[in-house]
C-alpha cells in the first residue's frame, strides 16, 4: 500500500493464474469500482478487437502509454493488471510516471507545462450505448502547485476545442508534440513481461501504461478501485498500525 501511495505502483508475486486472484487482492485494498467494462474484466485476446467494446485494449496491437478513463469526470484511481495466461511473443508491458513527466516538462519547457495544466483538452469515449466527454487539464495541480493528477490518452483525445482562439492552436499542437516526445524517451519507462504469477497495480492518476504488440494468446484480468476508496483504506491502515505518515499529502 505504501509503495502504491508513494511511488504510484506495486507488484504482487506468487499468485495463482486466475481472475479470483484479482478479486481477492483488490478487496483488501478497497471496493471495486464498476465501469462500462464491468466490476472486473477478463480479456482473451488473439487479434483484432473484442466483440463488445470499441476499445484499443481489446486488440493485440501496440498500445501507446496512457491513463484510463480520461473521458470521465473522476477517472479510476487504482488499476490492477494480471495476465493469467500467456502463450505467444511480444506483449511487453510499459509503465511511465506521469508526475515525473510533468516535472521534466516544467524544467524543459515551462510554456508547454503551463498549457498542459489548463483545461485545454477534451477526451471522449463512444459506442452504441455510451457517450462520455470531459474537458480537463493533462496536468492537474493543487492550490500549492503540486501535481495532483496526470491524465492522458491520445486514443481518446478529441480535436482541439472550438473555444480555443486561433493563436492558442499553435500552443495546443506544440504542447502535444512535446508531451509525446517526452513520453517516448526510453529513460522514462520501465518494461516488464507480466507473467501468470505476477500482478501489477498502479495509481491511474499518476502512472501511464501501455504494451508492445503481441502474437498468440493473452488473457488479461483486472479491475478498478476509486481513489477515494484507496485513500480511505490507506489512512485506516496507517491509523491501525500507528504508522506516522511523513509523505507529502498531494493526493
Amino acid at each position: 500500500m505504501k509503495n502504491l501511495y508513494q511511488y504510484g505502483f506495486g507488484l504482487v508475486t506468487k499468485i495463482p493464474p486466475n481472475t479470483k486472484a484479482v478479486l481477492e487482492i483488490s478487496q483488501v485494498i478497497g471496493i471495486r469500482q464498476n465501469s462500462i467494462f464491468g466490476e472486473y474484466w477478463e480479456m482473451d485476446v488473439k487479434s483484432g478487437f473484442g466483440p463488445s467494446f470499441t476499445d484499443t485494449s481489446y486488440s493485440s496491437a501496440h498500445l501507446d502509454c496512457h491513463t484510463d478513463g480520461s473521458y470521465l469526470l473522476n477517472p479510476p484511481g487504482i488499476q490492477f493488471f494480471h495476465v493469467s495466461r500467456y502463450d505467444g511473443t511480444g506483449g511487453i508491458s510499459r509503465f511511465l510516471d506521469g508526475w515525473q513527466i510533468a516535472r521534466q516538462l516544467k524544467e524543459e519547457d515551462s510554456d508547454t507545462y503551463d498549457f498542459l495544466s489548463k483545461p485545454n483538452f477534451e477526451f471522449y469515449y463512444s459506442d452504441t450505448d455510451h457517450s462520455f466527454r470531459h474537458v480537463s487539464p493533462v496536468i492537474s495541480l493543487t492550490n500549492q502547485g503540486h501535481v495532483h493528477q496526470f491524465r492522458w490518452n491520445n486514443y481518446d483525445r478529441c480535436p482541439p476545442l472550438s473555444s480555443l482562439p486561433r493563436p492558442q492552436l499553435v500552443r495546443y499542437h506544440k504542447s502535444i508534440q512535446k508531451l509525446l516526445n517526452v513520453i517516448r524517451e526510453p529513460k522514462n519507462k520501465i518494461e516488464i513481461l507480466l507473467e501468470p504469477s505476477k500482478m501489477f497495480i498502479t495509481n491511474n492518476w499518476r502512472v501511464m501504461h501501455g504494451r508492445t504488440a503481441f502474437h498468440g494468446l493473452r488473457t488479461l484480468s483486472g479491475c478498478y478501485i476509486s481513489m477515494d476508496d484507496f485513500m480511505s483504506r490507506f489512512r485506516v491502515l496507517n491509523r491501525q498500525s500507528n504508522v506516522v505518515d511523513t509523505l507529502l499529502n498531494i493526493i
